[in-house]
């Protein structure tokens, strides 16, 4: 949740309430497609913990055998924003190559 804080106004760090939620939903929704789509997982439980929000659980095979890189391509790959060594936000848009779903 603590992502969110720059666009939450009522509430910050790991509290969460009805409005808050919102952002949680709506990254599930986006998520949860592109995996399916994209990827062709079908095996999904998604876990909401608190302050770190939501994770993604995929149990298809294929998934549980990628190594830990294959793992940060895909997420690599979902991301939209960048967050760099100089604490900069920025965007991850391909040039020549298809955009993210997020970003569709």
């Amino acid at each position: 949740m603590t992502d969110y804080d720059s666009v939450r106004t009522c509430c910050s760090n790991a509290d969460i309430c009805k409005k808050c939620w919102v952002f949680i939903s709506a990254a599930v929704k986006v998520l949860d497609k592109a995996i399916r789509s994209e990827f062709g997982y079908n095996q999904l439980l998604w876990v909401y913990s608190g302050r770190r929000g939501i994770h993604l659980w995929i149990s298809d095979m294929e998934a549980m055998k990628l190594t830990d890189a294959q793992r940060k391509a895909v997420v690599g790959w979902l991301g939209v924003v960048q967050i760099g060594k100089d604490s900069s936000r920025k965007l991850n848009v391909r040039h020549g190559g298809r955009l993210p779903p997020s970003l569709q």
